[in-house]
């Protein structure tokens, strides 16, 4: 399914609100005060939200900069209630115990509009883990299938992008429901999914058939495809992506990590900014007779994500856990899903407090094979 519209730029704004009014709709904009650009849910930001520039605004929308956060947070936050739960006693005889469990309740409708497309695989790496297989994260799942994808293809390509390098492109709309880019004055609104059929269908009077055939669009859409592509430095020239989890295999006791990892303090930054770190920590609150379970996300570069009731700890070493990491990204999971889990949107890259570069690490370990 894909049926192509266009939208006037100058309707986005009431087309993003009309659709804010059955769903939370997410939008990437600028916290001016806080100077910092992340998804933030419209009805919330709307009346100090400036649609263009304009500098009297505490928020303005910002289609060009990436995120300081990805939208993994909005499917699967960063923590989250599992379950309530209470004890009833029984005080003529106290060891008549009753535990009543409530489960969360789950959110409603939404729709991100504005990701990047590496964003958009980001969210992809996650269906595979925790909504594919026998066993289904139903919390993810439900957050996942009330959710519409709204992807625009990056006109602006940063010093720390390398989408290219991982699977990857700028104007790569797989797996997105609807994806947009700018041609002229208009949006081009490409429909692939049911979900974003119901978006067009419905919100329609802001849409229009586009006036030229297919072949018209896609020359266009390459075309900028190849003009992005181009802006994205290339370092492991000659290295398929695909050979590199057997590059970490033959690696894994190479010296080079030990040297690679010496910079690392282990603060997790690169990983809570990443869109495809799915690992998670579960923990109960009590308060007297009554509780809740919750998760929150982890970090495997914490010496204590692998430490065992023992006091063993089978990655004692940081240069053990950060190759582990870098393993999960471009071995483990790839062997499990078929995919790199890095999308190569070098948020761990600019967030990283000690200028480690993610493409620097694995191209040493590459030049060791």
């Amino acid at each position: 399914m894909e049926k192509t519209y266009i939208l006037k730029k100058e309707n986005l704004g009431s087309w993003l609100l009309a659709m804010a009014k059955d769903a939370d709709v997410f939008v990437p904009a600028e916290d001016r005060e806080n100077s910092i650009i992340n998804f933030f849910n419209l009805s919330r930001i709307e009346p100090e939200l400036g649609w263009g520039r304009e500098q009297d605004k505490p928020y303005s929308l910002n289609l060009e900069e990436k995120t300081r956060l990805s939208p993994k947070q909005i499917i699967y936050p960063q923590s989250e209630d599992l379950l309530d739960f209470s004890y009833q006693k029984n005080m003529e005889q106290l060891d008549d115990v009753e535990i009543s469990i409530a489960p969360s309740k789950t959110d409603g409708k939404q729709i991100i509009f504005g990701l990047k497309p590496c964003d958009v695989q980001g969210i992809a790496r996650l269906d595979a883990v925790f909504a594919e297989g026998v066993v289904k994260d139903s919390y993810y799942m439900d957050r996942r299938n009330n959710t519409t994808l709204i992807a625009r293809g990056c006109n602006t390509v940063y010093e720390d992008c390398f989408c290219t390098m991982v699977e990857g492109s700028p104007y790569n709309f797989e797996n997105a429901d609807i994806g947009m880019y700018e041609l002229d004055d208009d949006y081009v609104v490409n429909v692939f999914t049911e979900k974003g059929r119901q978006l067009a269908d419905k919100y329609g009077d802001f849409l229009k058939p586009a006036p030229n055939d297919a072949d018209y669009y896609s020359k266009a859409l390459d075309d900028r495809e190849s003009q992005s592509s181009e802006k994205i430095n290339a370092l492991w020239e000659g290295t398929d992506y695909k050979d590199i989890p057997e590059i970490m295999n033959a690696n894994f006791g190479a010296e080079a990590w030990k040297e690679v990892s010496k910079k690392c303090i282990g603060c997790g930054a690169c990983t809570f900014v990443c869109p495809t770190c799915y690992c998670f920590d579960i923990r109960d609150e009590k308060d007297n007779q009554q509780g809740q379970r919750y998760r929150c996300w982890d970090f495997c570069t914490s010496y204590l994500y692998t430490l065992e009731a023992s006091g063993h700890n089978p990655r004692a070493e940081l240069s053990q856990r950060y190759r582990n990491k870098i393993n999960c990204k471009y071995n483990y999971n790839y062997r499990r899903h078929g995919h790199l889990y890095c999308v190569g949107c070098g948020r761990c890259i600019d967030v990283c407090p000690v200028n480690m570069d993610i493409r620097e690490i694995v191209g040493t370990i590459v030049k060791e094979k």
